[in-house]
């Protein structure tokens, strides 16, 4: 694979300039464009395909410390800001996972799995093939107030499930089940991004 990307040393931005209301010769003006920006911001380049027309790059520096994290970010969302992209995947200095920062600036966390299909989302170098999957953020409850009625909660069962839950009546649950659960950490809620 061209580096290690799930590595907590690991430092990179993933970014592509292709758009899908522009024409080929328009992206691909726009993609040596981006290349030439990332040299410019002295990165190293991985250039990465999909199976498409969509080239991608992994821009990457070498010997980084955490302080270089504020740095990756704001390159990132200056990058995406002058090339139209939705989204960049970043993966910051001593983080354990890369994360995808949205045009609004907040961050969610995705994974690194095997090819998906999602040619979004998917990319080849060298042979391998890789995909980004957004992961869904939970919390447990820590307080009666966390949980509201009408609310889905998770509660994992003796055969290690997570089994959904409308809340109805979430005093009376709390202090009937919610509260034991959150004793034995089996509870979560999905976080709302």
């Amino acid at each position: 694979m061209v580096m290690n990307l799930d590595n907590v040393k690991a430092y990179y931005i993933l970014i592509s300039a292709y758009s899908n209301q522009q024409d080929d010769y328009t992206n691909r003006i726009m993609s040596s464009n981006l290349e030439d920006a990332l040299y410019l911001m002295d990165y190293k380049l991985y250039k990465l395909g999909n199976g498409t027309n969509r080239i991608a790059y992994i821009a990457h520096k070498e010997s980084v410390t955490e302080e270089d994290n504020n740095d990756l970010r704001y390159d990132a969302i200056e990058l995406m800001d002058k090339f139209y992209q939705n989204s960049v995947i970043v993966k910051y200095y001593n983080e354990k996972k890369p994360k995808r920062i949205l045009q609004d600036g907040s961050e969610r966390p995705v994974r690194i799995t095997n090819f998906n299909g999602d040619m979004n989302n998917s990319f080849y170098s060298e042979g391998a093939s890789f995909s980004f999957v957004d992961e869904q953020e939970y919390f447990t409850p820590n307080k009666p107030t966390d949980i509201k009625e009408g609310m889905i909660v998770e509660v994992k069962n003796n055969h290690n499930e997570w089994i959904p839950r409308e809340v109805i009546n979430s005093e009376r649950e709390w202090e009937k089940m919610y509260k034991i659960l959150v004793k034995y950490n089996r509870i979560r809620i999905l976080k709302n991004i």
